[in-house]
């Protein structure tokens, strides 16, 4: 690919008029010149066409805005790609932002890769910056665990970190717009991995911002959350096979509790997960349930929940004690080891460090549960 390769930037809005100034801002002010920005915005009942058009009135070679009857991602990504000229495809949420230097480094990374996933910073509980929040890292066995046991893991991707070349997204595009309303990252995530060679850069490049309605979800709301992101995904296998299948192409094969056992050994085999053994779950939260449901898989029982936040100290998470630090030393002699698996795992390990707790040693990492 050539240096001057164009990018093409796709924002999808719906009614985040307070936000998307922002957004079209981080894209204009990028030291990487040759592109263009395409703006689907679904049916905003807000002030978000006014400033999306006031954008266009003074950028009119750089900008298209396209306002469509109805929302929903997955629509708005085929119109935006069929809309694009690039060479490769950038993709930000409205109320998300790039960093300056984001399709600079994103060009120079497609001379090599067809699919790429940055890292991000966002603003955590307590309305501060937080660290780098990483894709999983390089793992050579990625490939090995997707097509022979339909082991997959995007983690900490969101649809603001991903670009991709123009040639992978032909072969994604379009996909169906009635399934995908909302997570339509994830066709393009799983099909990504199916496809292409992929690099996850653990540079932030995209600015993530979290609503207050996201700090505020109960248990309840989580729970709905990742049961109706179980059946995306069961859907998203479905969908994706078929196309396979039309293709004559070999299918995915589906991630069962015997396949996911033998993956998980291979995709984590210092985790030390032990059949009968009590273990701590870091971070009582969207992807809590997660762990517990493939904790129990590999034969572990979740004793009890910590978290950084205090509020949450002395309730209950699907019906687990959430305790504080000072508990969590205590107690030390009642587990067998806390286990981190959230985007937040660099300032969680070091918060386990500051209370004199060893890596593998009273904690593990993992990065590699799937389909995050």
């Amino acid at each position: 690919m050539q240096k001057k390769a164009k990018v093409s930037v796709l924002i999808n809005n719906h009614n985040y008029g307070t936000y998307i100034g922002d957004a079209i801002e981080s894209v204009l002010n990028q030291s990487y010149r040759n592109f263009e920005l395409i703006i689907v915005d679904g049916a905003s009942t807000d002030e978000s066409r006014k400033i999306i058009m006031s954008y266009v009135e003074r950028f009119p070679d750089l900008i298209t805005a396209v306002f469509k009857p109805s929302s929903g991602q997955a629509a708005a990504i085929n119109v935006g790609f069929h809309l694009s000229r690039g060479d490769i495809i950038a993709f930000l949420d409205s109320d998300d932002y790039f960093y300056e230097n984001k399709l600079e480094r994103i060009v120079s990374l497609h001379e090599q890769y067809d699919f790429v996933g940055n890292a991000r910073k966002a603003l955590n509980y307590r309305k501060e910056l937080t660290d780098v929040i990483a894709p999983a890292d390089e793992y050579e066995q990625r490939p090995l665990l997707f097509h022979k046991y339909g082991y997959i893991y995007t983690y900490n991707l969101i649809t603001s970190c991903i670009s991709a070349k123009r040639e992978l997204l032909t072969k994604i595009l379009p996909m169906p717009e009635e399934d995908y309303i909302t997570f339509a990252d994830c066709y393009v995530k799983v099909m990504a991995q199916y496809y292409s060679n992929i690099k996850y850069l653990n540079e932030p490049l995209t600015f993530y911002r979290i609503h207050d309605l996201q700090e505020t979800l109960s248990f309840d709301n989580f729970l709905k959350l990742n049961q109706f992101v179980e059946r995306l995904y069961d859907r998203v296998f479905r969908d994706i096979n078929c196309v396979l299948q039309e293709r004559g192409e070999e299918v995915i094969p589906p991630l069962n509790a015997e396949n996911f056992k033998q993956a998980f050994a291979i995709a984590n085999p210092k985790a030390d997960i032990r059949e009968g053994e009590n273990y701590v779950i870091f971070g009582a939260g969207n992807n809590s349930y997660k762990v517990q449901k493939y904790l129990k898989l590999l034969g572990g029982k979740c004793l009890y929940m910590v978290d950084s936040n205090p509020k949450k100290w002395g309730t209950l998470w699907n019906d687990i004690s959430v305790i504080s630090f000072d508990e969590l030393v205590k107690k030390r002699s009642e587990f067998h080891k806390i286990i981190i698996a959230s985007p937040y795992f660099r300032e969680m390990e070091q918060t386990l460090f500051d209370l004199g707790m060893k890596s593998d040693i009273d904690f593990i990492t993992i990065q590699s549960f799937p389909n995050d």
